[in-house]
């Protein structure tokens, strides 16, 4: 039996997810390298309807830009696992659901702008998470293949 007939097949949810997460590791990579660009070499910045100096505009956003980067390395790190397949891609996509949560407490609190609906949302999204990568039969059957397949000391 070859290698690639006793890969199991990828959920569909899955997959879409992968290219997903692709498309956003890709577009959050661009952002970083814009940004660091663009900090150092601009003076002004667009805010709303007027324009802002450097110190205002990393005052008044400097927690997207603290976040930007764990949230790419989160969203690269969903992409690579799902696309090779691995088995540790199931927690880091929980781990990234958990996250989000409390980052948009954490901004909400910070910001004193009302984040509930935003919670209520994010905590859905993370119950569907949770189902379907740890309940749904056909996604737990497919990580068990996949942890079965690596053997005890597996990628």
């Amino acid at each position: 039996m070859s290698a690639a007939s006793d890969r199991p097949p990828m959920p569909t949810l899955l997959r879409l997810g992968l290219w997903l997460s692709v498309l956003i590791a890709a577009v959050f990579v661009v952002a970083l390298v814009l940004l660091a660009v663009m900090l150092p070499l601009t003076d002004a910045f667009p805010m709303g309807d007027r324009v802002v100096s450097r110190a205002e505009f990393i005052a008044a956003t400097w927690p997207t830009l603290c976040m930007l980067p764990v949230t790419t390395a989160f969203v690269v790190a969903i992409a690579v696992g799902v696309w090779k397949e691995r088995a540790w891609a199931r927690p880091v996509m929980m781990a990234y659901t958990v996250a989000s949560i409390a980052w948009i407490a954490f901004v909400g609190i910070w910001s004193h702008q009302p984040i509930v609906m935003s919670l209520v949302i994010d905590c859905a999204l993370a119950a569907f998470t949770a189902w379907y990568l740890y309940a749904k039969p056909s996604v737990v059957a497919y990580y068990d293949a996949l942890r079965a397949r690596a053997g005890p000391n597996g990628p």
